[in-house]
């Protein structure tokens, strides 16, 4: 099957379809992506206030318990009850009178503050409980109660971790159980630089209740939102949405239980507010992040959220709403807009295909006459009766057609003079080639000659003296083979003694233009001096300049030795 276009009238259809659709989703991309910023901020404006207002919320229940521990530990009477009692001994009446005098102060501010389960003083030094309050639903703790916080409350109030209760207590319905979650805030008696004792308040956690928190919720907007507390451990502090599906589907008994746990995959942003907010201290911090590129959920779906730390805490609050209805409006723009550039691609078609109609078929018309030109036949016109641009085409298409049969009847006679002119030429290049060949036989026959003279002859070039041929009864007189010897001078080869005499003689020759004979000179060979009979002449060009040097020389050593 062909996906490109073969015809022109296609290829107009095809182009100007994807052009359109292309423009069309380009417009709807750029609108797309207006609407997604303008959807993510406003997202990240409301999650973000809603996940804030709530830490503040919930920085403000903290900061109302930590006050109210403070107010109760500077309370006037009991330390001055602590101080009576530090003079008497415990078997001394007055000291009961004493330890009876704080109990009814600790059990009026038990029974008048719903959020206090119990409330207990302890020695500053051994952590031991002095005395304890509780309300009427919650077990009187045992007087070795454990001191957590005794030591660190002694200068300023501490707030303990979140743990599970060892002692009954009230649970979400209100039927006392164990393990429910809690946290004490302890605070220093003293009066001035004089300590007196430790107060702890027991304050369960599950007051962190929905109310508080829905004061900045957002569910009118959204149906799957959702703001609650978890601590640095993963622990929900608060009631949510989906804690009867929880449930409902067995990961958690009852609420009370602290084993609520979030257990979802890294990267999301319950991870990322755990792993940012454990690395700050406990100090007054602005800590706030969103997550709007969707993370998995508590149920495995696809939720968008922001959180903001507790400060004072490693706590955080966490506001979600599903992905798929945060961005619903988006979904929606998306289907409109695909809807939209299908129309327009729709008709953009037709009208390309009606248009086309209207232009193709005349090219094609010129298309036919075009291929008959171009297989040969030159009689071939358009004659067409139009004044538009296609008219125009036409008639220059015949002028053409006209200069092309001029141009073919010129050409075809110029090709027969070109052919007479071609068999000259070969005839030509023939006799050339055969001269070439008969002057390299000739060159054959003159090398064979030079190297087969019993005599040395040599050939040097006139500019440098560069040796440029030896022959050779001359390579093996000297000793030197040709590849030796060629492109090298007399002072390359030779002593320099016997170099400047063969140079001084060489321009003598080649200055005069004349020959010279020299009728002995020495020469260091690998067998000795030998004595040489030279005859050297200039070889000029057809200007008289002298072009090479070519010396002739005989050994005559035999000779004059006898």
């Amino acid at each position: 099957m062909r996906l490109i276009p073969t015809s022109f009238r296609a290829s107009i259809v095809a182009i100007t379809a994807l052009a359109s659709l292309i423009a069309a989703a380009a417009m709807g991309y750029a609108h797309y992506r207006t609407h997604r910023a303008s959807c993510e901020s406003n997202l990240a404006q409301l999650l973000g206030l809603s996940a804030s207002e709530s830490a503040t919320r919930v920085e403000r229940w903290l900061e109302q318990r930590r006050e109210l521990t403070a107010s109760i530990a500077g309370n006037t009477t009991l330390i001055e009850e602590l101080r009576r009692m530090r003079q008497l001994k415990p078997e001394d009446d007055e000291y009961f009178l004493s330890l009876y005098r704080l109990k009814q102060e600790l059990d009026q501010n038990t029974l008048s503050r719903q959020f206090i389960y119990e409330i207990t003083v302890h020695d500053p030094q051994t952590g031991r409980v002095l005395l304890a309050s509780t309300g009427d639903d919650v077990d009187l703790p045992s007087a070795d109660d454990n001191d957590d916080g005794v030591a660190e409350a002694r200068n300023v109030p501490w707030i303990s971790p979140i743990f599970a209760s060892e002692i009954l207590l009230p649970d979400e319905s209100r039927t006392s159980s164990p393990g429910v979650p809690c946290m004490f805030i302890a605070a220093p008696i003293h009066d001035g630089d004089e300590l007196f004792g430790v107060l702890r308040v027991r304050v369960r956690v599950l007051d962190i209740g929905e109310n508080l928190l829905r004061a900045a919720d957002y569910s009118d907007a959204y149906a799957t939102s959702d703001t609650y507390v978890v601590s640095g451990d993963g622990f929900f502090l608060s009631p949510s949405h989906f804690e009867q599906r929880l449930k409902a589907s067995g990961r958690i008994k009852q609420r009370s239980m602290l084993d609520l746990k979030i257990q979802t995959p890294t990267g999301n942003v319950f991870t990322s507010a755990f792993q940012q907010s454990q690395k700050l201290p406990k100090t007054p911090t602005t800590l706030q992040q969103a997550d709007l590129g969707g993370y998995e959920g508590i149920f495995g779906k696809k939720e968008v959220g922001a959180w903001a730390r507790v400060n004072g805490t490693d706590w955080v609050c966490i506001a979600e709403i599903d992905q798929a209805e945060a961005y619903a409006p988006l979904t929606q723009l998306t289907r409109i807009t695909l809807l939209f550039s299908v129309g327009i691609g729709v008709l953009v078609i037709g009208l390309t295909m009606w248009l086309s109609g209207r232009i193709v078929a005349p090219l094609k018309s010129l298309a036919g006459a075009a291929t008959r030109l171009a297989s040969g036949d030159r009689t071939v016109r358009c004659r067409m009766d139009r004044a538009d641009e296609i008219g125009r085409l036409a008639t220059a298409f015949d002028h053409m057609a006209d200069a092309v049969d001029t141009t073919m009847t010129d050409l075809e006679q110029k090709a027969q003079q070109l052919t007479a002119s071609n068999q000259q030429l070969e005839s030509e290049l023939a006799q050339r080639h055969r001269i070439e060949h008969e002057l390299r036989d000739a060159n054959v026959f003159l090398d064979s000659v030079i190297d087969n003279i019993p005599i040395m002859l040599f050939m040097k070039d006139a500019e440098d003296l560069r040796i440029i041929r030896y022959n050779k009864a001359g390579q093996e007189l000297v000793g030197y083979s040709a590849e030796e010897m060629i492109g090298k001078t007399d002072f390359d080869l030779f002593p320099p003694e016997e170099a400047e005499f063969f140079a001084r003689k060489d321009r003598e020759v080649l200055n005069g233009l004349k020959r010279v004979d020299i009728e002995e000179e020495e020469i260091l060979t690998d067998k000795g001096i030998r004595i040489l009979h030279t005859k050297k002449i200039p070889v000029c060009d057809e200007h008289g300049k002298p072009r090479f040097l070519l010396g002739i020389a005989e050994d005559i050593t035999e000779k004059k030795q006898t």
